[in-house]
């Protein structure tokens, strides 16, 4: 089965037929299948992964959040303990009731932000958006963690090479 190359020139893709040498039919350009990408393309793949693993840990919070509103369990503490006042009370039931809603959702502004700077990345545009999206990712902000934490070291790896950041508009 045939797979396919892009070539550098136009962007097009190209029949592969497992030669050393490959001419583009659209453009004529020649080039070698042992050329090593380019800098802009070697951020698409830490990008990509970064989006995606974003998605995700989106999906999990807010699959914790809404888990975590409809499993509260109300008869958990019905009578005030010995010692503490109505109002301390009150404020206690608060907090106890919208601290797992606060911390879902204050996790989900991480993701967003991650997603704006891995397209950045994957359009060579806004560096700094780029490497912020990066470090952020190696943040623990909840189980998408464990899966961010390598995918962000690998991207700023792939960032700080000085041959990509030139690429950056």
């Amino acid at each position: 089965m045939a797979g396919y190359l892009r070539c550098p020139g136009c962007k097009k893709k190209i029949v592969d037929e497992s030669l050393d040498v490959i001419v583009c039919p659209d453009c004529g350009q020649q080039f070698d299948r042992t050329t090593p990408p380019t800098a802009r393309s070697r951020v698409v793949h830490p990008a990509t992964a970064l989006i995606v693993i974003a998605c995700l840990g989106m999906g999990v919070q807010l699959l914790g959040g809404i888990a975590s509103v409809t499993t509260q369990d109300d008869d958990a503490m019905e009578e005030r303990p010995a010692g503490m006042d109505q109002e301390t009370y009150q404020a206690y039931q608060r907090g106890r009731d919208t601290a797992p809603c606060f911390m879902c959702c204050s996790t989900l502004f991480v993701y967003p932000l991650i997603i704006a700077g891995a397209v950045g990345m994957r359009q060579a545009r806004n560096y700094g958006l780029a490497v912020t999206a990066s470090v952020v990712a190696l943040m623990p902000c909840g189980l998408a963690f464990f899966l961010s934490m390598p995918v962000g070291i690998w991207a700023l790896v792939v960032l700080l090479d000085p041959k990509v950041k030139a690429t950056f508009k």
